[in-house]
């Protein structure tokens, strides 16, 4: 049969051809439809259209996603943010053109209204949804560093600017790390994780930030390039030869040493003594924070040295010197650390661990 513009069956199976080249597109072709929708929305198709082709497409996608750092906030502007109907979305349109068809072929008023009814209510669900992600301020806070092979945990605040609470913030890293929360109206920060495949500084990078929310008929994302990196330390190795260690000559004299045999007094409290040894007393009556040292039949330290490890390769010295390290600490023996130009005088505490850790991850890496 021929096609007819006064043929309703014709002009039905047009709308659906038109739905199967729309829903082809959405899966093969997304961010040109994405591009496309945008500009329509934004009353720039004809004006922009001869700049889409004189730039390179990558240009162009950079010039709409947003930059965040430790210090700067960036903000979800309206020609930073996409949306588009999901699989639900692109059902309830179908129903609804089949509710419409069947209203058209019987006349139905009722079945009018509850048409209008519904279609109404999926375009407010885009309107939520849009605003659901308009004028959110990203930035990239305090991290937690980790070892090659474990999630590193990267710390994101997301403040509206506009004090309203946000629903169903989801946050996904390049590499497939997926973060989801609420934003309360004051700010919320969410952790999202990402796993350290090699030692040394590990960057955030292009963040995507989504959300469905209300009634996941539409998905609304936009992207944000952090500048933050966290550390990945090189991964310990396994249990084996233990530090190397000697006596040094205030231990053998049984001076300052950290058995719990004699009292000796008490000494400026140092960050990383344990808790147990502090004069909370004296800390009461404002004398400040004092620590009570010990005196011992002999106590040791140790230097770890790069040379030192067994293992012929780079790598994997520094993976024994991690180990050593770790032993150390747990083992509550003051240690140095030795590498080739640099060193590090003796100590002991988280943060004089996680100093000696930071040195092997970004050891002979450039600057």
């Amino acid at each position: 049969m021929p096609w007819s513009p006064h043929c309703s069956k014709c002009r039905f199976l047009n709308i659906l051809y038109i739905l199967v080249i729309y829903c082809l597109l959405h899966e093969s072709l997304n961010i040109r439809v994405n591009y496309y929708i945008s500009y329509i929305y934004e009353y720039r198709l004809v004006t922009d259209f001869w700049a889409v082709f004189r730039h390179p497409w990558s240009a162009f996608f950079q010039s709409r996603t947003g930059r965040a750092s430790d210090s700067a906030w960036a903000e979800l502007g309206p020609r930073r943010i996409f949306i588009l109907p999901t699989r639900a979305g692109l059902a309830y349109a179908g129903l609804l053109l089949v509710m419409l068809l069947g209203a058209i072929n019987y006349n139905n008023n009722l079945l009018f209204g509850l048409t209008f009814l519904l279609t109404g209510l999926g375009l407010v669900t885009m309107l939520h949804c849009y605003n659901n992600l308009a004028r959110l301020r990203l930035r990239a806070g305090q991290g937690r560093p980790g070892f090659v092979g474990e999630p590193l945990g990267f710390q994101i605040w997301i403040q509206p600017a506009d004090q309203r609470p946000r629903h169903a913030i989801a946050l996904k890293a390049a590499d497939g790390g997926v973060a989801q929360g609420q934003v309360e109206a004051t700010g919320s920060a969410l952790w999202l994780l990402r796993t350290a495949t090699r030692r040394g500084p590990l960057p955030l990078g292009m963040v995507t930030v989504s959300s469905r929310f209300p009634l996941g008929l539409f998905h609304t994302w936009s992207r944000v390039q952090f500048e933050h990196t966290e550390l990945a330390y090189p991964a310990p190795a396994a249990p084996g030869t233990p530090p190397p260690t000697q006596p040094d000559a205030e231990a053998q004299l049984g001076d300052r040493g950290d058995g719990r045999d004699d009292f000796r007094g008490f000494r400026t409290y140092h960050p990383g003594d344990s808790l147990r040894l502090i004069y909370w007393k004296g800390y009461a009556r404002g004398q400040g924070l004092l620590t009570k040292e010990f005196g011992s039949a002999q106590s040791h330290e140790c230097w770890i040295d790069f040379a030192l490890a067994p293992e012929p390769d780079p790598e994997a010295r520094l993976r024994r010197l991690c180990r050593w390290i770790l032993d150390a600490e747990r083992a509550q023996i003051r240690y140095g650390l030795q590498l080739p130009g640099q060193h590090w005088p003796p100590g002991r505490g988280n943060a004089h661990r996680d100093q000696c850790l930071a040195a092997l991850a970004c050891f002979g890496t450039p600057p």
